[in-house]
């Protein structure tokens, strides 16, 4: 074997090892383990009583007051959990309100880490404040992909 041979066979498994120590820092460091908050879960009581499995959403919690939990916030929608109730509402913040509703069923699907059809069993308001549109202000909308859902245009 030639000394170039030799050097890149030597070559080939220092890489082979750094990539074998920079896999092992990952995991070490960064993957989620069997305890992290993307695998929990949490039971939440739906509209017939049953138990519906969600993803832990409470280390994501961005404040908190004495009767509601803020999961996510944008300029479009609110998220809150209302732990008392095991009720969610989602409060649209700007027009037009099927975008918003969107994103914010979208967050709540995110979040949650379930389909639309189970989401449809939890006790979910999607509602609108008066200053945004005072025609809809104070009606439950409801999830766009549920039965008896208000339409938007």
């Amino acid at each position: 074997m030639t000394k170039e041979v030799k050097i890149f066979i030597i070559g080939i498994a220092v890489m082979f090892l750094i990539m074998l120590l920079i896999g092992g820092v990952y995991f070490a460091f960064f993957a989620p383990g069997p305890n992290s908050s993307e695998n929990r879960t949490r039971q939440v009581t739906g509209t017939d009583g049953s138990k519906v499995a969600v993803r832990d959403f409470t280390p994501d919690i961005q404040m908190q007051t004495e009767s509601s939990q803020v999961i996510k916030t944008s300029d479009q929608f609110d998220l809150l959990y209302f732990p008392q109730d095991q009720a969610f509402l989602i409060t649209l913040e700007s027009l037009p309100l099927k975008t918003a509703r969107g994103e914010g069923e979208k967050a709540l699907l995110e979040n949650l880490n379930i389909p639309e059809s189970e989401a449809c069993n939890l006790k979910i308001e999607v509602k609108v404040p008066d200053e945004i549109d005072p025609n809809l202000s104070g009606i439950n909308l409801g999830l766009s992909f549920c039965p008896n859902s208000t339409q938007l245009q």
